[in-house]
């Protein structure tokens, strides 16, 4: 297979008798003439994402310019790191992703910072992925851009945070990342054990019912993904991440429910202060609407203050 996207956020380096670097822009172009053009080589790094192959040796794609043209180009193919070249365009698409869509992101460590990816080698066909605070590790047969979105929003989400947290909880957080993105509650991966569906009817009471945390975390996310369903995309976005970052060292699904309740509350002061204004939240039974989320966590929830707001 190829891999015909546009080569985003690359370092190139055009050495002749002298080298000259760039980095290409959203387009995958890039400007570099040296004296005597001699040959091009692209790295798989840049601003945003660098990638190593497993045993950490720098994945890089290297080619010989034959031709008399001021233009060269070139796709990654099968035998030319395909598989950290996909990585590596997913991880700079998901930052690209990240910073349109979350308020408060561009003030992320990995807003302007590079994190680190790894392709497992090509012998070893793992349908493992991990995140490991600022290094993803995608498996050969794992590589679907939303794991790379998933593993990355753990990464993104530390960073935010200060470290890591409650298990299901951020499986929860981070499937909720990866399939707003791509508008599609199940998310595409390779290990069936570990399938998920965030457009669930899964209940806190029933949490003794699961086994793993990626299982169980599907309680949070589907309630999550009810919320983006009534409040929209970009409210519910902006309002997980700064849950995130505010959870203290205890961060379980009560923690993060009584810390995003305050918000909703405000939200529902701010709409009904504002009846008269198209398109407010009130306007769309904004407290209606998220009413069966409430339903589906309030067992989650430690504080009793907030809950007159669901027996409405």
């Amino acid at each position: 297979p190829t891999m015909t996207e546009p080569s985003k956020y690359n370092k190139v380096t055009a050495r002749g008798d002298n080298s000259v670097t760039d980095i290409t822009d959203t387009s995958g172009d890039y400007s570099a003439n040296p004296t005597n053009f001699d040959d091009v080589i692209s790295y798989l790094m840049g601003p945003y994402a660098e990638v190593f192959e497993d045993k950490a040796h720098f994945a890089a794609k290297e080619r010989t310019n034959y031709i008399s043209s001021s233009t060269y180009s070139w796709t990654w193919d099968s035998i030319d790191h395909l598989h950290e070249y996909h990585i590596f365009y997913w991880m700079n698409q998901a930052r690209d992703d990240f910073h349109s869509n979350i308020t408060g992101f561009s003030t992320n460590h990995y807003y302007d910072n590079p994190m680190y990816g790894v392709g497992e080698h090509a012998n070893d066909h793992s349908a493992n992925s991990t995140a490991i605070e600022s290094k993803i590790n995608i498996g050969m047969l794992n590589k679907f851009p939303e794991v790379i979105y998933h593993e990355y929003a753990h990464n993104v989400s530390y960073e935010n945070r200060g470290g890591q947290f409650d298990g299901p909880t951020q499986e929860a957080t981070s499937d909720y990342f990866a399939c707003t993105m791509f508008n599609d509650p199940v998310p595409n991966i390779y290990d069936i054990d570990h399938a998920r569906d965030l457009d669930n009817s899964m209940y806190y009471e029933d949490y003794n019912d699961y086994g793993s945390p990626h299982e169980v975390s599907q309680i949070l996310s589907g309630a999550l993904w009810d919320l983006k369903n009534s409040m929209g995309a970009s409210t519910t976005n902006a309002l997980v991440y700064e849950v995130i970052g505010g959870l203290g060292s205890s961060n379980t699904f009560a923690d993060f429910m009584d810390d995003m309740l305050p918000w909703l509350f405000l939200l529902h002061f701010l709409s009904e202060n504002s009846r008269t204004k198209q398109g407010s939240l009130s306007d769309l039974g904004y407290m209606q609407q998220v009413h069966y989320c409430f339903i589906r966590l309030q067992l989650m929830s430690n504080s009793d203050f907030f809950w007159p707001l669901c027996t409405f």
